[in-house]
């Protein structure tokens, strides 16, 4: 009798064991997802609002984007979106870092989206889904919710890092046009922070045959004025997708 309850006594100990391990390593990734949050919610809120030193904030608000993607996929069984608060915002977090990223490639730089920008984008796209699915057939992905945010993110994050990475690493030299500023005005979006926008308008140039729009920086925007001769630059993009800027 004595030896039977020492079985069972050391089963009931194991499973504690069990138990207790399980709940640490829960609350270990908790605090993790906690740092991860915090720091791209940081990142994120930077880029939005002032995104000084431009390169540095975008690169760490990208490689912050792609570490969300990985931690959704790889940990997905232990993410519980409907019942844990700190998880809920990991989702969001994810899929305003990636947004705010494209937000930036997109609205603030002047790129003209030919056939190549579609391509990097259906090809980005393709190759994240494609490794998401080779790496999900040996799990379970039963969190549908994550699997949407996922999706989302990927979208958003293909399109940031594109024109991001093509016009930020661009150091190739530019071909120099001379205009004038035709119209000016400031477009504003009510939306969380707002959206700012500066735009000058100029005839067409280069392989623009009509009026074409610039978006400029606040500050490049309140120096000039209209008639004001200025200059565009146009670039070729590290990615071969061109660009432009205006300055003096």
């Amino acid at each position: 009798m004595t030896r039977r309850r020492k079985k069972k006594v050391r089963r009931k100990y194991k499973v504690v064991t069990m138990v207790t391990t399980i709940d640490d390593k829960k609350a270990c990734f908790e605090e993790k997802i906690i740092v991860y949050n915090f720091l791209a919610g940081i990142i994120s809120v930077w880029i939005f609002f002032y995104p000084r030193p431009l390169k540095l904030a975008i690169t760490l608000g990208m490689l912050m984007a792609l570490i969300g993607i990985v931690i959704m996929v790889k940990y997905n069984k232990s993410i519980e979106f409907y019942k844990n608060e700190t998880y809920s915002c990991f989702g969001i977090v994810i899929w305003l870092n990636s947004m705010v990223i494209a937000i930036r490639g997109v609205i603030y730089n002047n790129i003209i989206y030919s056939n190549l920008f579609w391509i990097y984008f259906i090809t980005s796209c393709s190759v994240i889904v494609f490794l998401i699915i080779v790496f999900l057939r040996r799990q379970d992905f039963k969190k549908k919710l994550s699997l949407v945010i996922l999706m989302m993110a990927i979208l958003t994050f293909s399109t940031g890092i594109i024109t991001n990475v093509n016009c930020l690493y661009d150091k190739s030299k530019p071909i120099v046009y001379s205009t004038v500023i035709i119209d000016m005005d400031v477009y504003q979006k009510n939306v969380v922070g707002g959206i700012t926008v500066y735009n000058i308008y100029v005839p067409g140039w280069g392989s623009f045959n009509k009026e074409n729009m610039l978006v400029t920086s606040k500050s490049y925007y309140n120096m000039v004025y209209v008639n004001k001769p200025i200059k565009i630059y146009l670039k070729s993009g590290l990615l071969g997708i061109k660009w432009y800027y205006a300055g003096q």
